[in-house]
């Protein structure tokens, strides 16, 4: 991996790994999508199709990170993004 391949880079956002997901991991990831989501009005609203579009490729590329406030137990954001090279 090169010093600044787009891999690499998200690895040093996101604080996961490097490598592929498993079918697993990926669902496990969605669903905490999910609960973040369902504790905002307006988030929970958003369609399926929508959430798939926007954030199973994230999860898969994993251009994410989940946010916590100190005071709470789980999730209470999260952000998400998209990076990749000139030619794409």
């Amino acid at each position: 991996m090169s010093k600044n391949s787009v891999s690499l880079v998200n690895s040093k956002i996101s604080g996961l790994s490097y490598g592929p997901l498993s079918k697993a991991e990926v669902t496990h990831e969605l669903g905490q999508f999910l609960e973040v989501m369902a504790k905002c009005a307006k988030r929970r609203e958003l369609n399926l199709a929508s959430f798939l579009h926007w954030i199973k490729p994230a999860v898969i590329h994993r251009q994410y990170k989940f946010l916590k406030l100190s005071s709470d137990i789980g999730f209470t954001g999260y952000v998400i993004w998209a990076s990749g090279r000139d030619l794409t």
